[in-house]
């Protein structure tokens, strides 16, 4: 699992779609600080289906920085 402390532009990273997977989340706290938890699970063709394969996590801050880059992303969003 890891806590995003901050988000960097990659730009010259390739960006590839590789398999669809589910994606759970849910909001807790640690140390008095709301968290939202992610975390995505393994596809059908994996030795484990549905077990979790990776977990992120972000507080108040984090969300304001990806709720921007969503934004500047998908300019249409809501």
């Amino acid at each position: 699992m890891a806590f995003i402390r901050r988000f960097e532009s990659r730009p010259g990273v390739q960006v590839a779609f590789r398999t669809q997977v589910d994606c759970g989340w849910t909001v807790g706290e640690v140390d008095g600080h709301q968290i939202l938890h992610l975390e995505t699970y393994g596809s059908s063709s994996r030795d484990i289906p549905g077990k979790v394969s990776q977990s992120i996590e972000i507080d108040a801050d984090g969300a304001r920085e990806l709720n921007r880059i969503l934004r500047a992303a998908f300019p249409g969003l809501d």
